[in-house]
């Protein structure tokens, strides 16, 4: 069963089409740890195809706004 979870697309920590690229992304904030807002996620915008990474904490109970999507959740990243 795919998970699913909204997100307002304005707290993205980056976008692209390319899930390596986005992967890397993950592991380099990571590294930095500049932000201790616990989990990452890479979620699919299945419209455009694009990967999107957010914080988990980030993440809206339900799409209280229209800035908010609905997304499917490719990785989490602990």
């Amino acid at each position: 069963m795919e998970e699913r979870i909204f997100f307002n697309r304005g707290n993205a920590i980056a976008a692209s089409a390319d899930s390596k690229e986005l992967f890397y992304r993950a592991a380099e904030i990571e590294k930095m740890k500049q932000r201790d807002k616990g989990k990452l996620v890479i979620v699919t915008d299945e419209d455009s195809g694009e990967y999107i990474l957010f914080w988990n904490a980030d993440q809206e109970a339900e799409p209280a706004s229209g800035d908010v999507k609905e997304y499917k959740v490719e990785k989490l990243f602990d």
